[in-house]
Parts: structure tokens; sequence; C-alpha cells
């Protein structure tokens, strides 16, 4: 009995100093990425108001640049980080720069959702603080019903007459259009303790004119989603093609 006992606690003590032996994890040191959006329009930087021609030689000024971006997604080896959405308006004069906590760490890219997915779309805006990027104080929720927009483009056009007498008009929401960015293949250096800043462009020739699937400004100039679903899907599809 005396044997089995030494035994056991033989057997025992060996256990408790492999555990305690054992290396603690090391500790992931964190950072910040700053992913910083501009407006383009054909690859040259542009501000809201600017007169631009396009393809067509329609000339036209945009006035409102707002929408949603939501669960990016850093992508590395052995890591996917996640985040709460915001909202990019360039009416705002300042930076529109989303900053987010991320591991110190190299990432070979990122990509983000467009819009809101359809969990964050069913939030009710009231329940939230108006500070909240989903408060109605953004105006950019319809009803209970059709929910948010996920992305608007307002602006006026000159078609021939002279005069910018032509409004557009593009409201895009609903859950089937909520879509996620392609990849933007980056080498993404995130420091410990520190900020790195990534710059996502929105080139908003593209918006308009796609390769294949350009809009005619003169007859495809409106819609709030509902309204004209068909015209709604060809210009959010470009919409997601036009982040580089």
């Amino acid at each position: 009995m005396k044997t089995y006992c030494k035994l056991g606690a033989a057997v025992l003590v060996i256990a408790l100093s492999m555990v305690a032996c054992k290396e603690d994890p090391i500790p992931q040191s964190n950072g910040t990425l700053d992913i910083e959006f501009v407006l383009d329009f054909n690859e040259t930087p542009y501000a809201l108001q600017e007169e631009v021609t396009g393809d067509d030689g329609v000339r036209f000024k945009f006035e409102t640049v707002k929408f949603y971006v939501s669960n990016p997604e850093l992508h590395s080896e052995n890591q996917v980080a996640n985040w709460q959405p915001t909202l990019i308006d360039f009416e705002n004069s300042e930076p529109q720069i989303w900053s987010v906590p991320a591991v110190a760490q190299t990432y070979s890219g990122i990509s983000f959702g467009i819009g809101l997915d359809p969990t964050t779309n069913a939030t009710d805006p009231s329940s939230v603080e108006v500070s909240n990027p989903l408060s109605s104080l953004q105006n950019m929720y319809w009803t209970w019903a059709s929910k948010y927009i996920f992305w608007k483009v307002e602006g006026r056009a000159d078609t021939g007459s002279g005069n910018y007498d032509m409004l557009f008009l593009f409201h895009i929401g609903m859950d089937s259009f909520y879509q996620r960015s392609d990849e933007l293949m980056r080498s993404i250096q995130v420091p410990s303790g520190e900020s790195a800043t990534l710059r996502v462009h929105l080139d908003l020739h593209d918006v308009f004119y796609a390769e294949g699937n350009a809009l005619d400004l003169r007859t495809e100039n409106e819609t709030q989603t509902m309204d004209n679903m068909i015209l709604a899907q060809k210009v959010n599809q470009n919409f997601q093609k036009a982040f580089y």
C-alpha cells in the first residue's frame, strides 16, 4: 500500500511540475490602424462641388457622398480582425478616418462591408446614442420596413443645356444590396503602441462609368432602390468595384 501511495505522489509531483514549467503565452501587443477614405474622379483627387466631365461629355458636380463601411477584415497568415460599422460622410470637412485597434503585425490586405449586414441593418436608430453612426441624426434611415440607406450619391448635371439643371440621386439600401469590397492587397505594418495609416480611394468616375456597365445620366439618374431595382442593382455593382 505504501508503495502505491509513493507512486501516486510521485506522479502528482511530476504532473504539477509539468504545469508549473509550461510557458505562459506571449501577450500580443496592439496598435491602431487609421483607415482614411478619400475621393477621386478618374484617379485624380476630387472634392465635392468640383466640376468634372464624364466619358460621354456630361458635366456634373457631386454634392453628397455618404456610405457605411462595416465588418472590415485585416488579413494575415493567422488572423482576421472585425470591428463595428461607421459612416463615411464627405460633406464633413474633417478627414474621413476610421481608427480601429489591431494586433501589431504585418497584414497582407484588407476588405470591408459596404453597407450594413442584416443583423446590424435591423437596428432601431432610436435605441442608440445620437453620436452613434446608426442614429437617426445621420439621415441614413428610411423606415422600420426598408431600414437603413447603405450609401448615397447626389449631385447636379448639365446634359447639354449649359446649366446644372438635372438632379441625380442614388440611395441604395435593403439587405440584399449589402456586399463586400474586393480584397485590397496591401502590405500593412501596424507597429506596437503606435498607429499606421492606410488610404482607401473611392473613384466616383467608376461609379458612373464602370467598364461595360456605364450609366447614361440622361435616363439613369435616380433610384431610391425600391422604385427602380434594376438601376439600383447596376449602380450598386459599380459602387462596389470603385474602391481601390
